[in-house]
């Protein structure tokens, strides 16, 4: 059998024979009825019989289809209206009424019925309750029934290899599960049921059987997808009637011609896929075509849904009219220059995408990537036999198998068939042709270049220039590339050739695969560089810090790397960051050069008295073998320096074992001195790597000390490690540097810049100019890494304008969604905007010297717990968690005193101690702990944790700290379903979350460049955070809201200190006596009555309080005994007289 009779035969099996309306029809609005033809009246006020039910449905189906006609026909509205909700896509049964007498109602809906069967044979239970049903109803929360996809794996697979027959490949795609996709995203899913389950996407599509197999019997319930372009042949019309499409495509005939009536197919959604024959000219995918929505064109590289495809809503995709291969129709010359239009803008990228050079191409890959490889040749211009001889060798050299000659030849015509790619006018042109203007390096603000630098390719071939120039006493470079086409317009442009570039000496550093290579900032220092040192190869990349991310670092893969660059915290950002992108790259070593360190005569190196200089010279002393020697230093202990500690270990000196201890202890610092330096805190020691600028507490618990010494050999549960760690202690307490050491953000009020830690050697430096990334250490500013704490990096294309459809940033939607504050003294908005001012706050430690608790109170299921831990998450990451709150004062210490953000969950256990470091914490005081090494030894350590507490019966209502606290009372959720979801969506979007935040913190910056200086005073107990709240609020226009929400807050402060007041609690219960309300009564007379009210009912006066301290108190508690009694004072006889009743009494008094 030929393969057009196989693909005949397999087109003859696909669908069902039904009547389709043509174009004009639907493009006119043929409504709902429209959408599901089959059964579509061909008179006046009736209905043709039905088409006959395949018979894959079965009997019990036939029935049920019967049953729903009689029941259409009987005229029950009710019924009617039922059964469109169930049968029909949502688009369509909500875009009228459903009513008896209607045209083509009947038929519509019964078509649908039998839709859905076809699809999905499971569906006929639905079906047989609904018939079933007294009322005619779907069944609550049936308005927008979502079918499970059961499709069997026999029907979906046996579908796509009759497409595949056909020439057309296809790819599989996720299905709809529950009404969700079943992709990871599940409800949140943009697209469900609609994107490929493969790697790749549509590149993966294929009309190889076997591969086809594997790929159902991996997924048996998958989509099918059709793969649309050259691929199939294929280009698609989607119309969307959801975005008005039907109007689009009355439009679009109206400006051009009527569209053929071509094979055409029903979405699940309701819309239309209309297909026509790919015509020679390349075709794009494009949204709203000719610029009207609703009309979407699928091309070369993309893909349509098919049958038999469930979609979202629940309805099926199918064919109208039936299926076959000799509809397809050729589209009209109008369409194909639409489509062409948006086709060659991407033949270029298409071209530049086939597999790299020297990888093997697998079965099911093979015509698809040889096709695309046959186009990048075709778009420079190459003839089709020049296509076919370089593809027929790619194929014997890298196809497994390789395809027929006839197959290869087939490609080759097929990729001729395109229009060379012109040259754009602004393009860069690489390599330079050898027939280009010479470039005129003069530049026009900077003058005659001091020197030429020329990028080349592996094989030689100039592709651009950097040229140098003195600026002001410094020296800068500038890129120089030809742009233009190839026969016409060309010109020298100072700017660079795209976002990848090569690396400068490529032809040197190919040359010398096993010389050493050193990197370095630019183009003059590696020429210099490479003349003093001919045994290394020298290279550096384009635009110096700002191309790193740009740069082909493969180049360097397998190689030992070292790199300079200058002491200045650009030059550390730049090894720093270069580093990370050649390991990745698969650098087999890399090491970064320490400023520290100087040559010195004879080929040895020293510590102290390095020049910070930008590269080693010749000139400076320096030669190959002091490099040799700095590559050592500078690579892992391990391996330069575990040999020699293991000889002082064996004792090979005959040491006794204190002097060996004490060898090792001098050895150790030693060399830790050469690759790092000690610091101290008063009694707190540290050590600072500087090749991973990260800072380890020498304390012998903590774990990056362990780790350290580690990698000398020593490890914790030897005797030697007791001797090493204190003694590095008192290295760094004795001779090390001091400083004060920063958790989390610091903020310098002379350079008005915030400092932010990735938690990876990297700091964030914001100023109102903008953000800077800077490693560990610089400007003085040392950072100690949070334990566990995972790093975070800056989203380069962060838009700080993003909102979502309520106006929310990613920061807003976080703390909003999944948080449900009960509206009281203060709006859940107040209190809202109050928190975002407290995270901000969290990152200018250095003006909060008092610093305001977070307090989440609400009932059980509030989801406090869940809220405070998404904050820690968003800074620290995954693996930050909340900490039960501890019975044990000294556990509370060691976690205010080590810990950047403390989340104290349940604090409902009433802790005599509690009140009282809650205040400690709030006031910026000190704790004090045992100094390490010492029996009795105590230190003054500084509170740095930042708290937020949850609770359901709080007993930290003291009024000494009520009024610092940010008091949210949070409500019960109604569902707990999103919560997971939004807990993994922080970690997700952590990245774009702390950069959203980092944004926030330069407008702050802002904020305290115009009024940082203002005089700010008011009667908040949080003075500090109010003023910062007040200065921010003041410069992004919203002073007298965050006024007001303080205002509010202080009420609410007050009310919560009441709360835990033993007197109002007396007070209430003397109360309940109609005679004591507005009683004028002395306060020692009060004491009394108090104390018989309480023994009555079991609540005694606190032990303690005799009747003086109790009118002291009295007086003291006042005000906040005001928020739950209406109390008037009176003097008489110089004695104060009391009179108490409930504001509720008050209130109906008035």
């Amino acid at each position: 059998m030929s393969n057009d009779q196989t693909r005949a035969g397999a087109a003859d099996s696909i669908g069902q024979a039904s009547r389709t309306p043509d174009v004009s029809e639907m493009a006119s609005g043929a409504g709902a009825a429209a959408a599901h033809p089959a059964e579509v009246s061909g008179g006046e006020g009736g209905e043709r019989p039905p088409a006959k039910v395949s018979t894959a449905l079965g009997e019990a189906a036939e029935r049920a289809l019967d049953d729903l006609r009689r029941r259409l026909e009987g005229g029950d509205a009710a019924f009617m209206d039922g059964a469109a909700k169930l049968c029909l896509p949502p688009l369509d049964w909500v875009s009228q009424t459903w009513q008896p007498g209607q045209p083509n109602a009947i038929g519509a809906i019964v078509a649908a019925a039998r839709d859905r069967l076809l699809a999905n044979p499971g569906w006929l239970e639905r079906l047989e309750s609904f018939l079933g049903g007294s009322d005619g109803s779907a069944g609550e929360g049936d308005a927008t029934p979502a079918v499970q996809s059961t499709r069997p794996r026999a029907r979906c697979e046996a579908t796509a290899l009759e497409y595949a027959a056909l020439g057309w490949p296809v790819i599989p795609l996720h299905s709809v599960a529950g009404g969700n996709c079943t992709c990871e995203k599940r409800a949140a899913c943009p697209t469900p049921g609609k994107h490929p389950r493969t790697k790749n996407g549509v590149k993966d599509a294929s009309s190889d059987s076997a591969v086809i197999a594997r790929w159902f019997g991996r997924w048996p319930d998958a989509n099918v997808g059709i793969a649309t372009g050259v691929l199939s042949g294929l280009m698609v019309l989607d119309i969307d009637p959801r975005h008005g499409g039907g109007e689009s495509l009355e439009e679009l005939c109206k400006r051009h011609t009527a569209l053929p009536t071509t094979l055409s197919a029903n979405s699940g959604g309701g819309g239309r896929h209309l297909f026509f024959r790919c015509p020679e000219a390349r075709i794009g995918n494009c949204t709203k075509l000719d610029g009207l929505p609703g009309l979407d064109l699928r091309g070369d590289g993309g893909y349509i849904v098919a049958a038999p495809s469930i979609h979202a809503s629940g309805g099926s995709y199918s064919w109208v009219d039936g299926f076959s291969r000799d509809a397809v129709l050729p589209a009209p010359d109008w369409l194909c220059a639409l489509a062409s239009a948006k086709g060659r803008a991407g033949q270029a990228k298409m071209a530049a995408a086939p597999a790299k050079a020297g990888e093997s191409i697998s079965e099911g890959g093979r015509n698809d990537t040889l096709f695309r490889i046959g186009c990048g040749m075709r778009s420079k211009g190459e003839e089709a036999d020049e296509i076919l001889a370089q593809l027929l060798e790619i194929n014997a050299a890298r196809c497994e198998p390789p395809l027929g000659e006839e197959e290869i030849a087939r490609i080759a015509q097929s990729a001729a068939c395109y229009e060379p790619a012109p040259a754009k006018p602004d393009q860069p042109l690489i390599p330079i042709p050898a027939d280009a203007p010479d470039p005129d390096t003069d530049h026009p603000k900077l003058g005659a270049a001091a020197s030429v630098h020329t990028y080349r390719n592996s094989t030689g071939e100039a592709l651009w220039h950097v040229c140098s120039f003195w600026d002001q006493g410094k020296l800068t470079t500038r890129p120089l590339t030809l742009w233009g086409d190839e026969e016409e317009t060309r010109r020298w442009l100072w700017k660079g050739p795209g976002k990848r570039h090569v690396l400068y000496r490529l032809p040197e550093l190919a040359a010398e695969p096993a010389a050493p290579v050193l990197v370095v900032r630019d183009e003059p220092s590696a020429d210099q560089a490479a003349a003093d040192f001919p045994g290394w190869a020298v290279t550096c990349p384009l635009f110096g810090t700002f191309g790193i991310r740009g740069a082909e670092w493969a180049a360097l893969g397998g190689r030992q790397v070292l790199l300079w660059s200058d002491d200045t915290d650009e030059g550390r950002a730049f090894v720093k960051e270069a580093a990370d992108q050649i390991r990745r790259a698969g650098a087999a070593r890399v090491a970064v050069f320490a400023h520290d360190r100087r040559p010195i005569e004879g080929g040895g190196l020293a510590n102290g008295g390095g020049d910070g200089g930008a590269i080693p010279t010749v000139a400076a002393g320096w030669t190959e073998a002091h490099l040799a020697q700095l590559f050592d230093a500078s690579a892992s202990p391990r391996v330069t320096f575990l040999e020699e500690m293991n000889d002082i270990r064996d004792n090979r000196g005959k040491l006794r074992p204190h002097r060996r201890d004490q060898a090792a202890a001098e050895f150790l610092t030693e060399k830790l001195r050469s690759r790092g330096k000690f610091y101290h805190e008063q009694d707190v020691g540290y050590y600072f790597d500087l090749a991973e600028r990260r800072l380890i507490p020498l304390d012998g618990e903590n774990q990056a000390l362990v780790r350290l010494l580690a990698e000398f050999g020593v490890n914790r549960s030897e005797t030697l490690f007791s001797y090493l760690a204190p003694h590095l202690l008192i290295e760094a307490t004795t001779r090390g540097t001091p400083t004060e050491v920063r958790h989390l953000a610091h903020y310098s009020q002379r350079r008005n810049a915030c400092y932010v830690f990735n938690q990876a050697g990297l700091i964030y430096k914001i100023t109102p100019a903008g953000i800077e990334a800077v490693e560990n250490g610089a400007d003085g500013v040392l950072f100690l890494q949070e334990p566990e704490a995972e790093p975070f990096y800056m989203v380069d294309d962060f838009d700080p304008d993003m909102r979502d459809e309520r106006g929310r940033d990613p920061i807003q939607r976080m703390l909003e969604n999944g948080l449900s504050l009960e509206p009281g003294l203060m709006t859940p908005a107040q209190g809202l905007a109050l928190l975002r001012y407290w995270i901000w706050a969290r990152f200018f430690p250095e003006l909060m010297p008092t610093k305001p608790i977070l307090a989440l109170v609400g009932e059980k299921g509030s989801a406090k717990t869940a809220a405070a831990k998404r904050i820690g998450t968003m800074f620290f990451g995954r693996n930050f968690d909340v900490a039960s709150m501890t019975d044990d004062v000294k556990d509370f210490d060691a976690a205010i005193s080590a810990t950047a953000l403390l989340v104290a969950d349940n604090a409902d256990t009433d802790r005599k101690w509690l009140a009282d470091k809650l205040a400690t914490v709030a006031t910026g005081g000190r704790v004090k702990k045992r100094v390490l090494y010492t029996t009795n030894t105590m230190a003054s350590i500084k509170s740095i944790a930042w708290v937020i507490l949850t609770s359901r019966t709080p007993h930290f209502k003291r009024d000494d700290v009520a009024e610092r606290l940010l008091l949210l009372r949070t409500r019960r959720l109604e569902s707990f379903r999103g919560l997971s979801e939004l807990d993994r969506r922080t970690v997700e979007e952590r990245a774009v979350l702390m950069t959203n935040l980092l944004h926030d913190l330069a407008e702050v910056t802002r904020a305290m460049r115009d009024h940082g200086d203002d005089d700010i005073s008011g009667d908040v107990r949080m003075a500090d955070f109010y003023a910062f709240a007040v200065r921010v609020a003041r410069y992004r226009g919203e002073e007298d809201e965050v006024q007001e929400a303080f205002r509010r807050l202080q009420r609410a402060q007050v009310g919560f200190a009441a709360e835990g007041d033993p007197i109002a609690a007396l007070l209430e219960i003397w109360l309940r006596t109609p005679a004591n309300a507005g009683r004028w009564i002395r306060a020692a007379a009060l004491y009394r009555e108090l104390c018989e009210a309480g023994e009555r009912h079991r609540r005694p006066m606190p032990e303690g309080m005799g009747e003086r301290s109790f009118c002291h108190a009295l007086a003291h508690s006042l005000e906040a005994l005001r928020e739950r009694f209406t109390i008037q004072v009176q003097s008489r006889k110089n004695t104060a007289e009391y009179s108490f009743r409930h504001l509720a009494e008050a209130a109906e008094d008035i």
